[in-house]
């Protein structure tokens, strides 16, 4: 690592942000000194599925020239930050970890990316995640990134169908052009005779010919491989698993240990230095989760304080957009500039957002006084006792800034997940029935829609299920099935149809319990 990289890549976003601002260093500067630090750390750390350096230079170049003439710089000016992708941006593709969406090109950017870039962020590529956000270690990946692929990848390397090839950020984009963007422009790009199926499904054909275009850096290198595996309490990588293929992120501070889901790619690549901050979601602890395994700040925010539009959805009454940062700061920063009501998110709460960032900054003033933290000592019982011992530290820790430590008795978690286990089972079937073929993702063209949906998610490999209606009796839904799926999501929806039992109540009939899938 040269001297310049390691001086830069070691500056919190804060720091970057007040250099960038005062015109010490460039914001050029610091994004390709972030982009070196992503080639150099891919092998390792495999954080990114695709980055974006040309975009990131361009976003970069803006930030400078707005402040050569004189123009105020947002909170965020060129501060390197990684995106989850289960958050669409207009003109990279967004798979949200899954084949059903290998290629997609979303038309659009989210909400999320929009409110960075008003605060001068710089994106430097698309992190790696449990496929929809459906794991709690990081190793359930099915989208396989850019430089692993054709080598033995073992995650699935493409999806293989009859769709139409059309890339959906080639329409105009209403919702805010991005300089150097590929998205931008007004012509409509010409249907192919498949069908011109409006899935923005970029096929094989396509791939072959560059339309993997979103820059990630190539490496002939591999890392150890995720041994797939359910139920690591550890988690633990297997050192002898190379043959199974890419799965997911490493651990930064250890390469033999997962950094935690589903936003595994974001916590290894800010732990990891090859993003300043990042953004990750968060259903039943994804961000939270791979904070705490790579020792960073990861905040959940409160249900609707931040826009969900743009996010590929899991649960939606249980998914939030949040920071994970190495310091407090940097969290407070990223979540002040996401915070606020958006139209296009008609849950977003339309309460005052606090000064986040004077918060901060009083803590590290004026310490904890003030602040109750309740303890709840039964959930701790069983664990590790290097885990008990880091717990107490950290108590007595904020003990000494000046935190009030009280013990409080919570309800049964038991209950709290048997009610999560049964609503993000049933948001997450809903959500993910919107894969028929027309809308989002894989296509397979037919003469009718419900042709075209049992088609799309018929049969292939690994799939236990079948293509056709719904064999529950009375239900008229057209059954899922898994084509372009991967073992994340095909288990987590068997896993649906085991646990749930609908209960549909027809006119003039009894109730009945019928075994549907949705």
């Amino acid at each position: 690592m040269t001297a310049d990289r390691a001086r830069i890549v070691a500056l919190s976003a804060g720091e970057l942000a007040d250099a960038v601002r005062a015109g010490t260093i460039a914001a050029v500067e610091v994004a390709r000194a972030y982009l070196e630090q992503v080639e150099h750390t891919a092998a390792r750390l495999g954080a990114y599925v695709r980055t974006t350096p040309a975009l990131a230079l361009a976003e970069a170049a803006a930030v400078d020239a707005a402040r050569a003439r004189g123009e105020p710089l947002g909170p965020l000016a060129g501060v390197p930050y990684g995106l989850k992708d289960s958050l669409v941006t207009a003109g990279v593709a967004t798979a949200a970890g899954s084949r059903i969406l290998a290629g997609w090109v979303p038309p659009y950017d989210g909400a999320q990316v929009r409110r960075m870039r008003a605060a001068g962020a710089v994106l430097l590529g698309k992190l790696a995640l449990d496929e929809f956000g459906m794991g709690a270690h990081g190793d359930l990946c099915a989208d396989v990134p850019e430089d692993r692929r054709g080598a033995g990848g073992g995650a699935q390397q493409g999806v293989h169908s009859g769709h139409a090839l059309r890339d959906m950020s080639r329409e105009t984009i209403a919702l805010g052009e991005r300089p150097g963007s590929s998205g931008a422009g007004s012509g409509r790009v010409a249907e192919a005779s498949a069908g011109g199926w409006l899935s923005g499904h970029v096929g094989e054909a396509a791939s072959a010919a560059g339309a993997w275009s979103s820059g990630h850096v190539p490496t002939n290198s591999s890392r150890e491989a995720a041994k797939r595996t359910e139920g690591w309490p550890a988690g633990h990588v297997s050192a002898d698993s190379s043959d199974r293929g890419w799965r997911g992120p490493c651990n930064p501070w250890s390469s033999g240990h997962v950094p935690g889901g589903s936003s595994s790619g974001a916590a290894a690549a800010v732990a990891g230095r090859a993003a300043a901050v990042a953004l990750g979601s968060d259903t039943g602890g994804s961000i939270r989760v791979p904070a705490a395994r790579c020792g960073l700040v990861g905040v959940r925010p409160t249900w609707g304080r931040v826009s969900r539009a743009g996010l590929v959805a899991f649960a939606s009454s249980l998914d939030t957009v949040g920071p994970l940062a190495r310091t407090v700061d940097d969290a407070a920063r990223v979540l002040a500039c996401l915070a606020g009501h958006d139209p296009e998110d008609s849950t977003s709460l339309r309460a005052p957002v606090p000064d986040y960032a004077a918060m901060a900054a009083r803590g590290r003033s004026d310490g904890l006084h003030g602040v109750t933290i309740g303890v709840e000592r039964a959930g701790l019982v069983g664990v590790e006792p290097a885990v008990a011992e880091a717990f107490a530290a950290a108590l007595a820790t904020l003990a000494g800034a000046g935190a009030a430590i009280v013990e409080v008795t919570l309800p049964d978690p038991a209950q709290a997940l048997t009610a999560y286990a049964a609503l993000s089972a049933v948001e997450a079937v809903s959500n993910l029935a919107r894969y028929d073929g027309v809308r989002y993702g894989l296509c397979v063209p037919k003469d009718s829609f419900a042709a075209t949906a049992a088609a799309t998610r018929g049969p292939a490999s690994g799939s236990r299920s079948s293509a056709g209606w719904c064999s529950a009796r009375g239900c008229r839904r057209i059954r899922t099935c898994w084509r372009g799926r991967g073992r994340p999501g095909r288990r987590r929806l068997r896993g649906s149809r085991r646990r749930l039992s609908v209960v549909m109540r027809w006119p003039a009939r009894p109730a009945r319990r019928l075994a549907c899938p949705f």
